[in-house]
């Protein structure tokens, strides 16, 4: 759910929808790359009660929480 733009978690979402599909809210009309994750069931089932917890959809969870620490914590700037 948002708010004037802000998700329940008060981070500013990056996607938004452009009439062409998904795009950035950034300014920066290129089309963004996507992927697609798959969990195994225990870890789904950890995922939805911290999203649960913190009142939010397991969606915000990752996009906010999850794939930004994964990204900080796995990819180097080169």
């Amino acid at each position: 759910m948002k708010v004037n733009g802000l998700s329940r978690t008060g981070v500013n979402s990056l996607l938004v929808s452009n009439g062409n599909g998904i795009g950035r809210n950034d300014g920066d009309s290129r089309p963004m790359a996507k992927f697609m994750l798959s969990l195994r069931q225990d870890s789904m089932k950890v995922i939805s009660v911290e999203a649960i917890n913190r009142g939010i959809s397991v969606q915000e969870l990752l996009r906010a929480v999850i794939i930004p620490e994964w990204v900080k914590t796995n990819l180097r700037e080169s």
